[in-house]
């Protein structure tokens, strides 16, 4: 359900805890291919091996599109200026200068393409 979604991706923000490294979208795409491939055994190595690989052509495809995975470049910045935790507020000029939707929309086409056909 969209609770237990943002609950479980909330922590991906700002490249996982704003620290601007592997973008928060990217990594909800390892969660989803996890989800739709995994039989939830660890010693399953052929299983991981699939979603290890489909991971992979999922994140180089956005990033031939995007021209990274990861946060910080994707926004032109390395760390945010203040290096803190603290998001910063959500505004329509904040989102003017943020992709972010964009590489989600990315994201949820390269997962339709890979893991809903």
């Amino acid at each position: 359900d969209t609770q237990t979604a943002l609950k479980m991706s909330e922590g991906f923000g700002g490249g996982i805890g704003r620290m601007r490294l592997t973008c928060g979208a990217v990594s909800g795409m390892a969660i989803v291919c996890g989800l739709k491939y995994s039989n939830a055994e660890a010693g399953d190595i052929q299983t991981r091996t699939k979603i290890y690989e489909t991971v992979r052509c999922m994140a180089k495809e956005f990033e031939d599109k995007n021209g990274s995975i990861e946060c910080g470049v994707l926004l032109g910045v390395n760390k945010p200026a203040d290096n803190s935790a603290k998001p910063e507020e959500r505004t329509s000029e904040y989102y003017k200068k943020r992709p972010c939707a964009e590489c989600v929309r990315d994201c949820a086409q390269i997962i339709e393409k890979y893991l809903m056909g």
